[in-house]
């Protein structure tokens, strides 16, 4: 619902709340994996802590929010092949198939590398669940300066095309260039270039697919 020419700006403070919980809860959750009590065995209580947090947040969603889709649809949303035209529709314009691809892409790609480098860490710089932990607290640490401070700070010289674009180089070369490091403090240079340019990425390509599409769409595609 924001303006087209901040909502670039306003979809990377949302982001930056992930960075955020990234940062804390990997840093809560390594240092939980090495406490040890009476009822919970290693690495048992950070499941049960962020489960207690899931039951909070039911609570507070519960008690504080309210319905936001106030238009009244005279369409059932019980049949399930009425879901998937929707679907089928937003896919055949060609602007949506095509930033829905760079999205799944980029989350595809991202993801593939964070599961395998903690691998890769461990046979490299024997690193534990500690350490993992801490990298994961930098990474969300690199999302939340992009997004709270970069990404609207730079905002209003460059359009986001410019920043997918430039980000999307970036990132690719930097997760090429990790695998050659040699020395931690060279991996860590190669991964903060890699952790901003993600952090670019994701709040400017929702912004421009949110542009592209009207009003009574944005549910739709923001689904998809």
């Amino acid at each position: 619902i924001s303006p087209n020419q901040s909502k670039a700006k306003n979809m990377s403070i949302v982001f930056a709340s992930y960075g955020f919980c990234y940062a804390l809860g990997s840093l809560f959750g390594g240092g939980l994996s090495y406490t040890t009590t009476s009822f919970f065995t290693p690495y048992a209580l950070p499941f049960f802590c962020a489960a207690c947090i899931s039951l909070a947040n039911l609570t507070f969603v519960t008690v504080y929010f309210k319905e936001t889709f106030l238009l009244k649809s005279t369409r059932s949303f019980r049949k399930p092949t009425l879901a998937l035209k929707d679907v089928i529709a937003q896919l055949r314009q060609a602007h949506n198939i095509k930033l829905i691809i760079v999205i799944f892409l980029s989350f595809f790609g991202w993801n593939f590398f964070m599961k395998v480098m903690q691998v890769f860490l461990n046979d490299q710089y024997n690193f534990l669940a500690k350490e993992n932990a801490y990298i994961l607290a930098y990474f969300g640490l690199c999302t939340i300066v992009t997004q709270a401070f970069l990404i609207p700070y730079l905002s209003s010289r460059f359009n986001s095309s410019q920043f997918i674009k430039g980000s999307t180089l970036t990132l690719g070369l930097s997760l090429i260039a990790m695998p050659f490091t040699f020395s931690l403090p060279a991996f860590y240079i190669a991964f903060t270039f890699a952790a901003i340019s993600y952090g670019f990425i994701l709040p400017n390509v929702t912004a421009v697919l949110s542009n592209l599409n009207s009003s009574d769409a944005q549910g739709k595609v923001m689904g998809i």
